[in-house]
């Protein structure tokens, strides 16, 4: 007898995208970048930058696509004292729940 195959799951939830792996779309047309996501099926965007966009904009953005956007990336320096209150102001308007710092120099 072979090994038993692995327990079926029950769900994975919602499937996301990592917006970095859409940079150059996001940074040309960040709302319709979304939208196409959104209309592809993808329910949820991990952000990796904001393209000179208010956080308030995307926001509005999300609601009206039906997104949600638990995480993103942020540099370290974000993190600094003097730049962590406007970093997780963001966070919070954007509903992030988790900030990744992606790499270390």
């Amino acid at each position: 007898a072979g090994a038993a195959p692995p327990p079926a799951r029950s769900g994975i939830g919602p499937i996301g995208v990592q917006l970095y792996t859409v940079r150059d779309a996001m940074r040309a047309d960040p709302d319709a970048t979304l939208a196409r996501l959104a209309a592809i099926g993808y329910r949820e965007v991990e952000f990796a930058g904001y393209h000179d966009r208010p956080p308030r904009a995307l926001r509005a953005a999300l609601d009206r696509l039906g997104l949600a956007a638990p995480s993103a990336h942020v540099p370290l320096d974000e993190l600094a004292p003097g730049r962590l209150d406007a970093t997780l102001d963001a966070a919070r308007t954007l509903g992030h729940r988790w900030l990744v710092v992606p790499w270390l120099a």
